[in-house]
């Protein structure tokens, strides 16, 4: 990805799915708020072990805040402790994630609407958010860019690669799908992919028991088993 994102031009949806996105990525424990009625001030939230949570609130403003944007927020913020203390929920963290370096005057601001809160609170900036684009460039692609299409067409190289009418040598073809697996890996944001290779005598259910597994079937080539995860 050789040119910058333009943050400022994206929609709120397509904005909070990139940032939820690289946010799960870095805490795969994470899960992504669906509103109904109100989404209670959390976009994301992240269960720690002594029973907290760490809340994102996403942003797509992207330029000086207006007015009316920061009423968004304060609006977010107080729904969010309306949250708390109808329903007892413990906040350890709450992070405001927007593409937006903040100004001396909207430090001043936000540290004033937080000040009096029982927990953590920090701005998550453009310089947050470019880091996170350049560590993880498959996620712009796969989601707004070429990736998706990309992906597909691998998927279908891969199973065509496992198609031979004649193996040879098991190691060549297992190579090659591991090739392909990481090329996968490199381009999809939402999966991993694993392969193995077995003799035909070996097709037991321990190949496919791994956590958080989605899809896995066997495929039989040249008396060989070959497992596709």
């Amino acid at each position: 990805m050789v040119d910058p994102i333009p943050w400022g031009n994206l929609s709120g949806e397509d904005m909070e799915t990139l940032l939820a996105v690289f946010i799960c990525k870095q805490r795969p424990e994470a899960n992504r708020v669906r509103p109904s009625s109100g989404d209670n001030g959390i976009d994301l939230q992240v269960k720690n072990g002594d029973g907290t949570y760490d809340v994102y609130q996403v942003k797509k403003f992207a330029h000086t805040l207006k007015t009316s944007q920061k009423s968004q927020i304060k609006k977010s913020l107080k729904s969010l402790n309306d949250y708390i203390r109808e329903t007892g929920y413990k906040v350890a963290n709450w992070y405001l994630v927007l593409p937006l370096d903040p100004t001396p005057q909207n430090l001043k601001w936000f540290k004033e609407i937080t000040k009096e809160l029982p927990y953590n609170c920090d701005w998550v900036g453009l310089p947050n958010i470019q880091a996170w684009a350049t560590d993880m460039p498959e996620v712009y692609d796969y989601f707004l860019g070429n990736g998706i299409r990309e992906v597909e067409r691998l998927v279908h190289t891969f199973i065509e690669a496992a198609r031979v009418d004649d193996l040879h040598d098991d190691k060549a073809l297992l190579s090659k799908l591991h090739s392909i697996c990481d090329m996968l890996e490199n381009r999809d944001p939402n999966y991993a992919y694993t392969v193995n290779i077995a003799s035909k005598f070996d097709e037991h259910s321990y190949f496919i028991t791994r956590p958080n597994l989605v899809f896995s079937f066997f495929g039989k080539e040249a008396g060989r088993v070959v497992n596709h995860r």
